[in-house]
């Protein structure tokens, strides 16, 4: 089934004054230990973040306090991508490793029942409803398992007309919700053997799903989120789009609000208004948002090595934000720059102290007052260290954040008109490149990873 309805698209041009809006941090975890962090679990009163070296639990009853961590077989190298929860056990996707199923009943002390694999198959999210475990295989379809014993999955069906499905999802009443890539949309039953109940058309690759009432909400990438009613499973209606700033990787879905990880923020849109979604909520955290998911107006972000709680809504007091968190040179010598400070809480903010230890550092003001909504332009002067990065300190009565930092990373970037130094490097089909080979020819060279 194909789209009929006009796309509703958001495209958001950038404002300055969105950064932090009605995004407070509430509390924020970064392990010891090596750690990617790629999604996040809700499951009762725990979080469950996957990532390199397995998944870590937490409880979030009140505010976020680390437990512990399951370890994979391979330790630190070994990935665990999506999991799902249910009665004291974790059904962990581990792509080619298979899928772990791990004992949580006692959070402390997470132990193996026992790991299953389809060979030459790559498990990429697991869905449970009631004693059934779904797991998606990417082009090779679904795999559909009784749990009733986990320790002794079953496989009772398979389903292969799947383009290449990604994240799973089950509504209330056992209905399968599927992001298959190009695939789009698909919904299935799967009571006796699963049967198709819909396809729809997305408006890129979905990726990601959730499902929050007769709502289903989609992550398509570069092309934002899709929205669909699915009150009637059998045919759902397609009820609009909307734009991401960059790229909608990973949704949370609670009533009317959307959670994205979008790159290097985390954003809130408020989708009562059907024909006017609001961008209402913006934190960018300086890394990489990989993974979120959200309860009520708690929102719970993987970011890359940290796991952050915010809470949406209106800040009482003073909230301090900033136009970026990382600053990086061009060329050599002493750098002259500017970063934006804004207000989004509901006090005044007075930021007491600007620190830095880099050579040369100035800044305009040294210390001011901002109103409520307010926003101030800071002139910054300073000597990019040659290694290792430092940071620009700020001190405020910012109460989640008093001591804030923005990160000014070493010098040795290239400036406009620079020339590319010459390197090497092997490629996909065989050899090696050379830059200098290609002189007098236009080179597009794209830098990218797969997690």
């Amino acid at each position: 089934m194909r789209l009929t309805k006009t796309i509703i698209a958001i495209i958001l041009i950038w404002s300055s004054s969105l950064v932090g809006l009605n995004m407070e941090r509430f509390a924020s975890h970064a392990p010891e230990f090596f750690v990617h962090s790629l999604d996040v679990e809700l499951h009762d009163d725990l979080a469950l973040v996957t990532g390199n070296g397995g998944f870590m639990i937490y409880d979030i009853s009140d505010g976020i306090r680390y437990i512990n961590r399951y370890i994979p077989e391979g330790g630190r190298t070994a990935a665990i991508y999506n999991c799902c929860a249910g009665e004291g056990v974790a059904f962990a996707a581990a792509r080619g490793a298979g899928m772990y199923i791990i004992d949580i009943s006692n959070p402390q002390s997470p132990a193996l029942l026992t790991r299953w694999q389809v060979q030459n198959q790559s498990l990429e999210d697991a869905a449970l409803y009631n004693d059934l475990v779904v797991v998606s295989a990417h082009q090779d379809g679904l795999y559909i398992l009784n749990v009733s014993d986990p320790a002794h999955p079953e496989v009772t069906g398979t389903f292969e007309e799947m383009e290449n499905c990604w994240e799973l999802a089950f509504d209330e009443e056992g209905r399968l919700f599927v992001a298959d890539g190009v695939g789009g949309l698909v919904i299935l039953s799967i009571d006796d053997e699963p049967d198709i109940l819909s396809r729809m058309e997305t408006s890129g690759n979905a990726i990601d799903i959730k499902v929050s009432g007769d709502l289903c909400a989609i992550a398509v990438g570069a092309d934002g989120v899709d929205i669909f009613d699915v009150s009637d499973p059998a045919d759902p209606i397609f009820l609009l789009n909307f734009n991401t700033p960059t790229y909608a990787g990973h949704i949370g879905f609670d009533g009317d609000l959307v959670a994205v990880a979008d790159w290097d923020a985390v954003l809130v849109y408020d989708i009562s208004d059907r024909e006017n979604p609001e961008l209402t909520g913006y934190y960018p955290t300086g890394y990489r948002a990989m993974g979120v998911d959200m309860r009520g107006e708690n929102v719970y972000l993987a970011d890359w090595s940290k796991f952050i709680g915010f809470a949406y809504g209106p800040i009482d007091g003073a909230d301090i934000a900033f136009s970026t968190r990382r600053i990086i040179p061009v060329g050599e010598g002493v750098m002259d720059t500017s970063l934006y400070v804004f207000n989004h809480g509901q006090q005044e903010l007075e930021v007491e102290r600007i620190s830095c230890n880099a050579q040369e550092f100035n800044v305009d003001p040294g210390n001011f007052n901002l109103d409520s909504g307010d926003s101030l332009e800071l002139s910054i002067t300073y000597l990019p260290p040659d290694s290792r990065s430092t940071s620009l300190r700020f001190q405020s009565n910012d109460t989640d954040d008093p001591t804030s930092t923005i990160t000014l990373e070493p010098s040795g970037g290239l400036g406009v008109g620079d020339r590319a130094p010459d390197f090497s490097s092997r490629i996909l089909g065989g050899g090696n490149y050379r830059l200098s080979d290609m002189q007098d020819r236009v080179q597009l060279i794209i830098f990218w990873a797969s997690w």
